[in-house]
């Protein structure tokens, strides 16, 4: 398991907490729904509100694949924890650069993960890896936006999400996506990513070459996502449906 047990007794504790002393509940996608209530909650006493973000605005949208004198990179926006996956996603790679991934491509790895980012620094070099993959350690707001803009593509390897908001925020930019097909990676991505075990390290090397080698692939997968992130653009829906709750919750 990647959480400790000690998280994991908190987790359930607060979670049974909340169970009683709450008659309403919002879940954040139908899995997280569906989990809660196969722990105990009543299915009348918890709705599934998927999170929304805002429109991109159009002038966010106009990407610039490949700079000039810079190698094209897919991108994993997340924090070093070990339920992302990491250490799978570098295996993966290794693999992959064996079985025709391009030695031009490149990873980047945002996020942090205190003592973790030394330790994937250094199974990065007993892979040989070093000269593809960079952790870049906590990055701004503008930062995210620019590696958005320049990326080939997303790859989403986690183990756990209640609902990966990076697979939002790929498909809503237009960019190709990777992703897990458990918990609610695939249920957020809805059939506009290419999708793989994330505990099976060939499955995603397959996919790390599949997403970086086949630009027709990756066009389709880009109008498929910006479809997609349609459901998930819309901030006064999940407004209304919150407020409904509260007006439950309150009679």
């Amino acid at each position: 398991m990647f959480f400790q047990p000690i998280d994991r007794k908190q987790r359930l504790h607060n979670f049974h907490q909340q169970r009683l002393e709450n008659n309403h509940v919002a879940a954040i996608s139908e899995y997280a729904k569906q989990e809660a209530i196969k722990n105990g909650m009543k299915p009348e006493q918890i709705i599934a509100i998927p999170i929304r973000l805002a429109k991109i605005k159009q002038f966010q949208l106009e990407k610039t694949i490949e700079q000039e004198g810079r190698n094209p990179f897919l991108l994993y926006p997340a924090n070093l924890w070990p339920h992302k996956n990491h250490e799978l996603l570098l295996t993966a790679w290794a693999m992959a650069r064996q079985q025709g991934l391009s030695k031009r491509l490149n990873l980047i790895c945002t996020g942090e993960g205190g003592g973790r980012r030394k330790w994937l620094e250094e199974l990065t070099r007993e892979l040989q890896l070093e000269d593809c993959v960079s952790f870049t350690g906590f990055v701004s707001e503008q930062e995210i936006n620019e590696f958005y803009m320049q990326t080939i593509g997303v790859i989403f390897p986690s183990l756990y999400e209640g609902f990966g908001m990076p697979i939002v925020e790929a498909m809503q930019r237009g960019i190709p996506l990777a992703c897990s097909n458990n918990t609610a990676c695939q249920e957020i991505s809805g059939g506009a990513s290419f999708l793989f075990d994330p505990r099976c390290p060939q499955q995603l090397a397959e996919a790390l070459i599949k997403l970086s080698s086949n630009k027709q692939l990756r066009e389709n997968q880009r109008q498929l996502g910006l479809k997609r992130s349609e459901r998930y653009q819309d901030l006064d829906i999940m407004v209304n449906d919150y407020w409904k709750l509260f007006q439950e919750a309150l009679r």
